[in-house]
Formats: structure tokens, C-alpha cells, sequence
């Protein structure tokens, strides 16, 4: 069964106050409006479009892992529905760049999974400029390249946990500011390079790192602390 039979009847059910609840992917809440869509249990196959998405204008959660899919990451992940909170698209076939604006298209995005697909291309330079909702974020094991040192981050406070692992991205991590620590930050087998910052005058509780270089990419398991600047 194709994604867009599937959405087409869902969507064309809440256009004429049917009721699409009853269907196993679909949750609604009080007023009988779908807030969640889980496909990932389901046999599905296919090329993905997220405009079908679209009348589903409280939709909370969506749930496109797993499957048989073909997904265009330039132009899907940018008609992903603005009221979105939780997006796993983990293991969906995803190819492509990563659009610059797709958090600027939907800003309330608190968890999104990416892992685990074909995304191709650069790091977008302001892809995680002033996402203030965004708690989790996982890019990893794609075909990601660019310079570290280039992504601009700032304004995340929320942000809990970025994993870049297994991906193509090179460079240096620019030093530490003394802002707090406020996420993970995933970096395993990439070609990077990492710069610890000096200590400060009065150095934080938190352990402060070496003065030395450290090539990432031959280490197992490096989750360092991320620190991010409001200005």
C-alpha cells in the first residue's frame, strides 16, 4: 500500500468531519482531530510527499520510520506540517540536502530523528540558529559533510542532545565559552578534529578538557558537552 493512499483517506475523512480516528496509525483527541500519525507500523512503500500532510493542521507527532520509503529531503522536510513537535524519520529513506529553513518552517520541533538515511551535502551554515523549542536532534550516520567550525549555534537553550555521528563533517571544534554546558553533543566517526578551550580564571564544577588536539574520527564513543552562546 502507497503513503499517499493512506494519507489521502485520512485527510479526505477529517475534510468531511468523518471519522479517521479508527484508523491504527491515527490518534485524535477530544474534538476528533488527528494529532498523531505513526505509519511506521504499517506495510507501506513508496515515494513520500509531505503535502498531504499539510490539512492536518494540529498534528503533533509524525512517525514515517522503518518503511520502504523514498523521501526528498529538499523539498519534504520543508512541508512538514508548522504544528509538528516530534518527528521520527529514522530508517525512511530519506535522500538529499538538509534545508537550511526547515526549522524556520517549524518552529516548534522539539525532538527530530534523522538518523540513518542518505542526506547528502553541506551543513547549512544557520540550520540551528535560534531554535529555541528543539530538545533533540539526531543526524547521524548519513553522508553529511562541511566544516564544524562553520555551524552556527546559538540561542538553543533547550537543546538536550545533537548527534552528528558517522558522517562526513571535518574541521575543528571551535573552543568553549564560558557559557554553561547545555548539551551532548555526539561527534563518533567523523574526520573532525577537536580544540579544547583554555581554563578559565575561575573554572566551572564541570571537568575542564585537555590542551590538546584530538582526532575524533578514531575514537569509539565521543559525546562531548556542548556549549552554547545567546548573543
Amino acid at each position: 500500500m502507497e503513503q499517499g493512499c493512506i494519507v489521502r483517506e485520512i485527510t479526505a475523512a477529517t475534510s468531511r468531519n468523518a471519522y479517521p480516528c479508527t484508523f491504527h496509525c491515527v490518534t485524535c483527541n477530544d474534538q476528533r482531530r488527528v494529532t498523531a500519525l505513526d505509519l511506521a507500523i504499517s506495510n507501506l512503500v513508496g515515494q513520500i510527499f509531505s503535502s498531504p500532510f499539510s490539512s492536518l493542521d494540529i498534528l503533533i507527532s509524525l512517525n514515517l520510520s522503518a518503511k520502504s520509503f523514498v523521501v526528498n529531503a529538499n523539498s519534504s522536510l520543508l512541508q512538514i506540517p508548522y504544528t509538528v513537535k516530534e518527528l521520527e524519520l529514522s530508517f525512511s529513506g530519506i535522500i538529499g540536502h538538509i534545508p537550511e529553513k526547515m526549522f524556520t518552517n517549524c518552529p516548534n520541533l522539539e525532538y527530530v530523528n534523522l538518523a540513518f538515511n542518505n542526506i547528502t551535502g553541506f551543513l547549512p551554515e544557520n540550520l540551528l540558529l535560534h531554535i529555541d523549542k528543539l530538545k533533540y536532534l539526531d543526524f547521524s550516520y548519513n553522508n553529511i559533510s562541511g566544516m564544524i567550525s562553520d555551524l552556527k549555534i546559538e540561542r538553543c537553550s533547550s537543546l538536550s542532545h545533537l548527534d552528528w555521528s558517522g558522517n562526513q563533517i571535518a574541521g575543528s571544534l571551535p573552543p568553549s565559552s564560558e557559557a554553561d554546558y547545555a548539551a551532548e553533543f555526539c561527534l563518533r566517526r567523523n574526520p573532525l578534529r577537536f580544540r579544547r578551550a583554555e581554563k578559565p580564571a575561575n573554572p566551572r564544577p564541570h571537568p575542564q578538557p585537555p590542551h590538546r588536539l584530538d582526532p575524533i574520527g578514531a575514537r569509539q564513543h565521543v559525546c562531548l558537552p556542548l556549549s552554547t552562546s545567546s548573543s
